[in-house]
């Protein structure tokens, strides 16, 4: 046994490894050794040697640090996430609001609002029929004329209601009067 490979197996029985030794136990270069030993992940002491690494305490402090530095990569992953997340829903409610500029997606209130208006107005127009045909029945001379005036009327009260259609204007007044701006893209594009 030469020299060197004596003081090797006296410095391995009293717990202490040259870091080519370390390189090799962990399959890494001995820059990362060094590297490691700078972060504080590898316990070194000078010895009669030299400076020498504690196998079993610098086995622990490894450990210890691969997983402290595992733990701060997903908790900075995590954090990513979130932010790409909330950066996800604040884009998603920007294409909500140009869409609502765009007179393409309501309020749900407006949307009653202007429901609640229809309903009322078809009420009006149903509840006005008597009145209407009142003249009409007094006539008739037969149930089967009575019914003739009556369909007709609530046909033409029908009619009348189909022809209330989806107003886009109806809605800006609506959005203006609560102080939001719906912006004409129309205009803004033939210009």
């Amino acid at each position: 046994m030469t020299e060197d490979e004596r003081m090797q197996e006296e410095e391995r029985a009293s717990g202490y490894v040259r870091k080519e030794f370390l390189a090799d136990y962990f399959k890494v270069s001995q820059r990362t050794i060094q590297r490691w030993s700078a972060e504080g992940a590898l316990v070194s002491d000078k010895t009669k040697w030299g400076q020498r690494y504690h196998a079993f305490k610098s086995f622990g402090a490894l450990a210890k640090h691969l997983l402290k530095k595992q733990d701060a990569q997903s908790e900075k992953m995590r954090a990513t996430t979130a932010d790409a997340d909330y950066k996800e829903r604040k884009a998603e409610l920007l294409r909500i609001e140009l869409r609502k500029r765009k007179g393409e997606v309501h309020e749900a209130r407006h949307v009653q609002e202007l429901i609640n208006a229809m309903i009322i107005d078809t009420k009006a127009t149903l509840l006005a029929i008597p009145s209407r045909i009142v003249s009409d029945l007094i006539i008739c001379k037969t149930e089967s004329e009575m019914e003739a005036v009556l369909r007709g009327a609530l046909c033409d009260a029908m009619l009348e209601m189909t022809t209330h259609k989806y107003d886009a204007d109806k809605f800006r007044a609506m959005v203006e009067e609560d102080g939001d701006i719906i912006a004409d893209l129309t205009e803004e594009e033939e210009e």
